[in-house]
């Protein structure tokens, strides 16, 4: 084989494998899956005090601690039943059919795992009684777990106005494969599936009812806002394992699938280099009045021995999936001064947007797929630059 037919059966061999990541990436379960990954980020405070002074927010017996103080008229946040009325309106709201007189609830108590319930909210003379499952951990259902804990209330003579099943987010539901015929009648017209936070979903615990809190507290107002943020950090992170989890069930079809998948992985990896040569390749020839563009570091296009009048200046064009960073700076610390002064006289680097300084350098970030305006930004640099260079002689 000689070397054009070499370099043939490569040219088809990388078409090939192009076309087939072409194909994958662009499938449609890629797609939904990829889509679902990244609908699920929100904004969320990095700073969060729960998650600072503890490792056990991901427990359920945390959370349902929190509630239930929220939810009890005699807690210490002061609010009476106001957060427990916000909370019965939020159940009325999920099932219309369920309903709660909120005077039945005048004098309620709300207790923690009572007869092994996580949170109940009971009442002594009126006898009325709401459960509360809590299972923002994901644990499973232990057997015919809600009918029992109906039975329990039952037997001690409460009516039983609501039971409340309240998972991570809207994917769970309460499992009753083991339950009889008379368990789901028993059952399912109290049931109330609350999720703790489903952005799909209005009637959540975050937006339906800890969003919806005032109170005369500026601590108690903070204490609830930053464990509403915790509450959707956690949803978010058991979505992110979901969305996985489906995309793992994706690449183990083939062992084609996953060459296919570390072949986006390699090529996303090489994109930067690729980035940085194609801005070298179309300034090399043309980069007045710079003296040269090489490549830095595999992914930072640079324009080197420029000048603004006297003041040598370099620019770094730094190539990465978010984009390209563009970098204007002097090497030589006699001049940072001149160039600060002097920037400011230069068009093109005043007319862009996105313009952030220090004292030595500035910097112009465009996106991905802003190549063009990056590229028209560095023309207008070079164009200005030369000019000035032609009538300083």
């Amino acid at each position: 084989m000689n070397e054009s037919e070499l370099v043939h059966r490569w040219i088809q061999m990388e078409d090939g494998l192009f076309k087939k990541t072409k194909d994958w990436v662009t499938s449609p379960d890629c797609i939904a899956i990829v889509t679902e990954y990244n609908n699920r980020k929100d904004s969320i405070d990095d700073f969060n005090v729960f998650r600072l002074v503890s490792d056990i927010y991901y427990r359920e017996n945390f959370h349902s601690d929190i509630i239930c103080h929220l939810l009890n008229p005699h807690g210490n946040h002061d609010e009476g039943n106001k957060f427990l009325r916000l909370f019965l309106e939020l159940i009325k709201a999920i099932n219309p059919e369920i309903n709660i007189p909120f005077e039945d609830y005048e004098d309620a108590m709300v207790t923690r795992e009572e007869g092994r319930i996580d949170i109940l909210i009971k009442t002594s003379q009126t006898k009325h009684a709401i459960l509360i499952e809590n299972k923002i951990n994901n644990a499973g259902d232990m057997p015919r777990q809600l009918p029992r804990y109906k039975e329990y209330l039952v037997g001690k003579d409460y009516d039983v106005d609501a039971i409340v099943y309240l998972p991570l987010d809207d994917n769970k539901k309460p499992s009753m494969d083991d339950w009889s015929d008379e368990d789901k009648a028993n059952v399912k017209p109290f049931l109330v599936i609350l999720p703790a936070y489903d952005k799909n979903i209005k009637n959540n615990l975050v937006d339906g009812w800890l969003y919806k809190m005032a109170s005369k507290s500026l601590n108690v107002v903070s204490t609830i806002k930053q464990y509403a943020e915790l509450v959707k950090t956690l949803n978010n992170n058991i979505m992110d394992m979901l969305q996985l989890e489906k995309f793992y069930d994706l690449v183990l079809q083939s062992e084609e699938t996953l060459k296919t998948a570390k072949s986006v992985r390699e090529m996303l990896n090489n994109l930067p280099c690729y980035m940085a040569w194609r801005i070298k390749n179309r300034y090399i020839s043309q980069c007045t009045p710079f003296s040269d563009v090489w490549i830095y570091n595999n992914h930072v296009a640079v324009f080197e021995k420029g000048e603004i009048g006297d003041v040598p200046i370099v620019v770094d064009v730094v190539c990465s999936e978010e984009g390209y960073d563009v970098d204007i700076f002097t090497r030589d610390a006699n001049k940072v001064n001149d160039f600060m002064r002097i920037k400011d006289t230069i068009t093109a680097l005043c007319e862009h947007h996105s313009k952030r300084e220090d004292n030595s350098r500035i910097t112009r970030h465009f996106n991905f797929t802003e190549e063009e305006g990056l590229c028209r930004f560095i023309d207008g640099l070079l164009s200005e630059l030369k000019e000035r260079k032609e009538k300083m002689k």
